[in-house]
């Protein structure tokens, strides 16, 4: 994210969960150039359900809890902006429903082709041609959509939201209520960050455990 003026707010922790899934688009890209005619794609297959299975949460967690605060600011009585800000609302609500839209459709061109060919004894070279294409577009798509969100909605929420709200809104993507192991999302990102950024998603899953 660039770095903006003001002080770094709560929700700039979101960033932790970007670098996860920006780290694992690339892993899995690299893995996908380094198939080879006769390859199996097991590997390729559990890499890629688990990136699609946080991606796809965190869409969702996005779509329910940071993009529906920004839905409330701008029908809000007590919101107090300028046009500027309304109609950058906007346009971001609208520039990230193509951008899921887009990824969503990546995602089952990519389930498709692995559907099709995961209980194959061997690769060919068209199969492999077509999953590093499809790979790399909804890494494309991805990082649009990433990037959309650094440079729009999340300054926009840290701009009208307290330190407390912005700590809420990070339950909500980085914490499974509906799932068994409640926590799998946080131990996702945790998995695919560095020891320094580890340290500080840690720090910031104490926090969030002393939520009410």
């Amino acid at each position: 994210m660039r770095r903006r003026d003001s002080e770094n707010s709560t929700l700039d922790h979101i960033t932790f969960v970007h670098k996860a899934l920006r780290t694992t688009a690339s892993e899995l890209i690299n893995s996908t150039y380094r198939l080879k005619t006769g390859d199996n794609l097991k590997g390729i297959n559990l890499a890629f359900t688990s990136w699609v299975s946080a991606l796809v949460f965190y869409l969702e967690a996005s779509e329910k809890y940071l993009e529906q605060h920004l839905k409330q600011l701008l029908h809000g009585r007590n919101y107090i902006g300028n046009n500027y800000n309304n109609t950058l609302i906007i346009w971001f609500m609208g520039l990230a429903k193509l951008n899921r839209t887009r990824q969503l459709k990546r995602i089952d061109d990519i389930f498709s082709i692995l559907h099709v060919e995961i209980g194959k004894t061997s690769l060919i070279t068209r199969t492999i041609q077509h999953l590093n294409l499809g790979i790399l577009r909804l890494k494309i798509a991805q990082e649009d959509y990433l990037e959309t969100q650094e440079e729009s909605l999340i300054p926009l929420i840290c701009k009208h939201s307290n330190s407390t709200q912005q700590l809420h809104f990070l339950k909500h993507i980085l914490i499974d209520q509906e799932s068994e192991d409640r926590k799998w999302m946080i131990k996702w990102v945790i998995g695919h960050l560095d020891s320094t950024n580890t340290k500080l998603i840690s720090d910031l899953e104490r926090r969030l455990d002393r939520l009410i």
